[in-house]
């Protein structure tokens, strides 16, 4: 070409590429001329730079990928030439050495890693090739090594290894299916995931932070080579190669490569190059002489590259998108364009033997060439050669410090000695939270026991009188301390245990509950006291009954259980409740007929309503703070009926004043003793507001000039930041003396954390502690408005619901409502069941025993309500038989338990009464606050689900009308069945109504054998037969055929004294769990029924805990 012509190329070119024509340099080389040429149909045109020295530099090129320039300067130039050959370093010390079995560059750093036949990987710095370290990554070759920003990932046969560049190990992961693993890639989630496989069944995908295995996925196909580009390209031993997806790992596309298997591949940006071997006509393997060429952006194959010596390796060059180099196993190496495959720039490597391997480093400026002999031969340009692109500094060991030799004797001074001088902080300087007392002296023996001991050739032996169990360890360092954190007292079956044998333990207990009270308390400590910590529920394996909130609370107020949803609000809920005006109207509209089951103010008028009756026994907010989930808006948002709550609410914002806590100034006045007046006046003039508190209130009262309204402060809620080793909570700090029926003397401040409750002083809750306790809401009440509790809500009782039947559903009808004329009043009794579904499974651990021990119970679900008659002329017939939708996810419908199936609570199948929650639980309030009795069997655990507190004076419990004391066990509702009425009850199943009903006759044979004066005869005989039948029932018949019963669980009961193979029915049971047959009900979709599974009945020790769907003992 011309000169005028290469330059109207460039021209255009630049026109085109807003690259600049002139001279642009490459080292200290300038380009010279200009060469055009037409390649092929796909190509307009192909443009060749090169320098004065007639060496290929810059290539510019159109083809169907657009218009590409690629600044292709030869890096094989002539000053290119081995720079470095190393020998691997044998395995031993004696030991001959071994091939190459992987070798790749570092991607962050200028080393070298190879690993060998025997699993170990070796790191060699800079172009000398300097040993860096080494260490064993596994057994067997190692396969491949991968490169971490923290470590080096190495891959052997049967394990992953990650090992820091300087040696020591991170993780090893081994698995019985990795069998012989080969390759493995990074993923779509970058450096913090790899996908490994191999010629094996399965892959894994490992973790790389945490060095686990996260998934193991089965494959058809078995792997040998992997690289990412834009998909996860993986080589088959079949001569194919599978386009992975790198999210999902799925087939994207199989591009059948070479005819036999894959020897090399690489992958780079849009472009997959392999060359392999083909099987010839005498059945002997022969490298093609063709390297093949795949282009992942159109998912096409295009023209192979020629190469007759024979492609044993190929690798894309990392800077130059297009360029390829192939080698043979001979050292003959092409460089190719792949858009231009016909011409190719050769070069020879001398080397004596045939290669095994080749790399090339991430910068482009060297290659490592492996050879049978065990050699490392670095090929690069000695003026410019380097690993990685952007090098990032080797850490070194530090070098050992020559100490200058000292004569020392009698006559040195000391103080030729030097100290020495610290320019860091010494190791030892730990920060305190990280300083542990390690080495504590041995246990003190009973030297009674030393003298009991029997003496034998090996030692002696005797009673072990310490009472430790088995693996427990004695603390002896904290064991004459005083423990600076309340203990969790013992489970209420132990104490009954205790009681059973030692009649000291009640003491003892006592004493331990008086010391909760005698501990002093002060917000004026640097460190939080224990009252206001975090309390945690612990669970036996009779579950949450078993828990001794007694302990906790000695008062007359109710706390609120924690591990509930939501259960953060407890605080603000005991405010608000111990505020008369919100109190009262709470109640008042809940007596409503209101049935919006996402009324906040009527959950809130049945949550304190069973507060008051609980007086002082633990109680848990559930259905309040479930429906307090499902308003985005949490406590402002209100039923639409609610308005006076609403403009309550809205006067409350509106005159409100936010009181700052952030600035010094303010932590300032915040930390004073008595800075918050438990009395303010507000006075409100032409739109100006005056607050005034002390004697400057009383001398404005006095004066009775200005319309000044008063304030008293009810409660607030105070957040605790109890460290690093506990997560803040809030507790509520309130004056109960407003919310009683007349006011006392004085204030009576009372700390509310959860469940734990005490008396503390005014002072006490008045005095913050900016480092650890901060008010987060305060709660004043109109003065006038103390004292003034409103139960006229009783006598205005809304009791419409007993009567009203909302049931759409087509069909007979289990129930029929009450009548008017059969209004429940005080003292009627009504037999009550319900069934319950699981909505969330527990959380189980095993402890060091072997033993399951529960963080996080089981958790029911109200599911069917049944309310029968107790007396009249249609006494057992149900009043309500109410099913409820359930808008949490179920679980488990526990349908042999239960007998509900999973249509029952579907509203779009269910064919019963279904009804919200709200309206079920509004009825047996409404029976509550009139007065009625409720009979059953079991029912505390039924209240429990329920969710609703009944007075002891209006409970009727069979189950413990027929119990001994002394026996430690309760009967079930099936065994007395049989006995007592000859009847066989829950064959398949369980059903509501039917176990109400038998509940009822219960009560009836009670009532008779009390009037005969034959109960104390009737009960001994049970418990005979009882012994005689293992306290179960014998299978009954029907139509011939024996009908296995279903077992039922077991809870506790009141008398916490029962354990596991006490309860009735639990006798049978194997210890993985009962194995009941499950009635599988028609219509019901196989797979579908409830199941009891061994998540059933979580427990520290058993399979059986206190939780149980269904009606328990019945």
């Amino acid at each position: 070409m011309k000169g005028s012509q290469t330059w109207n190329v460039c021209h255009s070119l630049q026109t085109e590429l807003s690259a600049p024509p002139s001279t642009p340099t490459f080292g200290s080389d300038r380009l010279a001329q200009v060469g055009f040429s037409q390649v092929s149909p796909a190509e307009s045109f192909y443009v060749t730079l090169v320098d004065f020295k007639g060496r290929p530099a810059i290539l510019w090129t159109r083809h169907h990928h657009g218009l590409v320039a690629r600044a292709q300067i030869d890096y094989m130039d002539g000053d290119w030439e081995e720079v470095g050959r190393l020998l691997l370093p044998p395995p031993g010390q004696n030991a001959i050495p071994t091939p190459v079995s992987s070798m790749t560059f570092d991607s962050t750093q200028e080393l070298l890693w190879v690993g060998n036949e025997f699993g170990r990987v070796s790191g060699f710095y800079g172009t000398e090739l300097t040993r860096y370290t080494s260490f064993k990554a596994g057994e067997g070759p190692v396969r491949q090594i991968l490169f971490h920003e923290k470590g080096v990932i190495s891959l052997c046969s049967r394990s992953v290894h990650m090992a820091m560049r300087r040696g020591p190990p991170l993780w090893h992961i081994n698995h019985d299916e990795m069998k012989d693993l080969r390759c493995m890639s990074y993923t779509s989630k970058g450096t913090s995931e790899i996908l490994v496989a191999g010629l094996q069944d399965y892959m894994f995908t490992v973790d790389v932070d945490k060095g686990a295995i996260t998934k193991q996925i089965p494959t058809n196909d078995h792997y040998t080579i992997m690289k990412r580009s834009r998909y996860i390209c993986a080589a088959t031993k079949t001569g194919s190669v599978n386009i992975l997806d790198s999210i999902t790992f799925n087939l994207v596309k199989t591009w059948n490569a070479h005819a036999s298997l894959i020897n090399d591949m690489d992958a780079q940006h849009d472009f997959i190059v392999t060359c392999g071997y083909s099987l010839r006509q005498q059945q002997s393997y022969m490298l093609d002489p063709l390297v093949n060429v795949f282009d992942l952006k159109n998912m096409s194959s295009m023209s192979p590259i020629p190469f007759p010596a024979g492609a044993a390796y190929v690798r894309m060059h990392p800077r130059m998108s297009t360029t390829s180099i192939v080698v043979s196993q001979l050292g003959q190496m092409h460089i190719v364009d792949l858009m231009n495959v016909n011409t190719s720039n050769v070069r020879q490597a001398n080397v004596l033997t045939y290669l095994s391997m080749v790399e090339i480093a991430p910068s482009g400026e060297a290659i490592v060439l492996a050879d049978a002999e065990c050699n490392i031969h670095l090929w690069g340009s000695p003026s410019r050669i380097r690993f990685a692109e952007l090098s990032n500094p080797v850490e070194f060991a530090d070098p050992e410090e020559t100490q200058s030799q000292m004569d020392w004797n009698v006559d040195t001074p000391l103080n030729g000695i030097g100290m020495p001088y610290y320019r860091e902080q010494l190791l030892s300087a730990w920060p305190s939270h990280m300083v542990f007392e390690v080495g504590a002296p041995p246990p003190k023996v009973d030297p009674q026991m030393m003298s009991s001991l029997k003496v034998t050739e090996w030692g002696g032996y005797g009673r072990n009188t310490r009472g430790l169990k088995r693996n427990q360890v004695e603390n002896t360092r904290t064991a004459e301390k005083t423990s600076a954190s309340l203990q969790a007292p013992k489970f209420l079956s132990e104490k009954a245990r205790e009681s059973a044998n030692d009649t000291s333990s009640e003491r003892r207990i006592s004493d331990a509950a008086d010391a909760i009270v005698a501990t002093e308390l002060s917000s004026m400590k640097a460190e939080v006291p224990v009252m206001y910590r975090n309390v945690e529920i612990k669970y036996s394996k009779f579950g949450v009954d078993d828990f001794d909130f007694g302990f906790y609370n000695k008062t007359a107020y109710s706390g609120l259980e924690i591990h509930i949803a939501n259960s953060y609000a407890n605080p603000l809920l005991q405010v608000m409740h111990f505020t008369p005006l919100i109190r009262n109207l709470a109640l008042q509209h809940t007596a409503t007929a209101c049935v919006n089951d996402l009324c906040l103010l009527c959950e809130m008028g049945f949550l304190f309503d069973m507060l008051e009756k609980a007086e002082g026994s633990i109680c848990q907010a559930t259905n309040m703070l479930k429906t307090f989930s499902n308003h985005p808006q949490g406590f402002s948002d209100f039923c639409h009926d609610c308005h006076p709550m609403y403009e309550l609410s809205k006067r409350a914002y509106e005159a409100g004043h936010y009181l700052s806590i952030t600035s010094p100034e303010a932590k300032q006045l915040w930390v004073t003793p008595g800075w918050l007046p438990e009395e303010i006046g507000i006075i409100v003039d032409q739109g100006n507001f005056f607050c005034y508190q002390g004697e400057d209130l009383k001398l404005h009262l006095q004066r009775g000039i200005h319309n000044i309204t008063v304030y008293s402060l009810i409660g607030l809620a105070a957040n605790i930041d109890s460290g690093q080793h506990q997560k803040s909570h809030l507790v509520s700090l309130v004056n109960v003396a407003h919310s009683m029926p007349s006011a006392p003397a004085e204030s009576q401040w009372h700390l509310f954390n959860d469940f734990l409750v005490r008396p503390i002083k005014a002072e006490e809750a008045l005095t913050f502690n900016m480092s650890w306790k901060v008010p987060s809401v305060i709660t004043y009440q109109v003065k006038a408005a103390n004292n003034r509790i409103d139960n006229s809500w009783k006598q205005n009782l809304d009791t419409s619901l007993l009567y009203i039947d909302h049931n759409t559903n087509p069909g007979e009808k289990t129930y029929r409502p009450l009548t008017p004329q059969e209004a429940p009043e005080e003292g009627t009794i009504v037999a009550l069941d319900t069934e319950f579904v699981a909505v969330r499974q527990p959380e189980i651990e095993m402890n060091s025993d072997g033993e399951r021990e529960t963080i996080r119970p089981i958790v029911y679900a109200l599911a069917r309500v049944s309310v029968v008659r107790g007396a009249g002329e249609d006494e057992g017939l149900p009043f309500i038989d109410d099913y409820i939708a359930s808008k949490e996810p179920i679980v488990d419908y526990l349908t042999s338990y239960s007998g509900i199936v999973k249509g029952d609570l579907d509203p779009r199948l269910s064919k019963h009464n279904l009804v919200p929650l709200k309206l079920a639980y509004k009825k047996l309030w409404i029976l509550l606050n009139l007065g009625c009795k409720f009979l059953g069997h079991g029912l505390k655990q039924d209240f429990r689900v329920t969710n609703i507190h009944v007075p002891k004076s209006q409970v009727i419990d069979t189950i413990d009308f027929f119990f001994v004391k002394a026996r430690l066990r309760k009967l079930s509702l099936a065994f007395l069945a049989w006995y007592l009425l000859k009847e066989d009850i829950q064959l398949e199943t369980h059903d509501s109504i039917e176990d109400a009903r038998t509940a009822l006759k219960l009560y009836k044979k009670y009532l008779e054998f009390q009037d005969a004066g034959i109960l104390e005869t009737i009960l001994q005989d049970i418990y005979r037969t009882g012994r005689e039948m293992n306290y179960k029932p014998p299978a009954a018949k029907k139509d011939g055929h024996l009908i296995e019963r279903t077992e039922t669980p077991p809870i506790m009961g009141e008398n916490h004294g029962l354990a596991a193979g006490q309860i009735s029915g639990a006798g049978s049971m194997p210890p993985s769990g009962p194995t009941t047959p499950v009635r599988r009900p028609i219509g019901l979709a196989p797979g579908t029924a409830g199941s009891f599974e061994r998540s059933w009945t979580p427990g520290k020790g058993s399979s059986l805990g206190s939780g149980l769907g269904g009606s328990p003992l019945r």
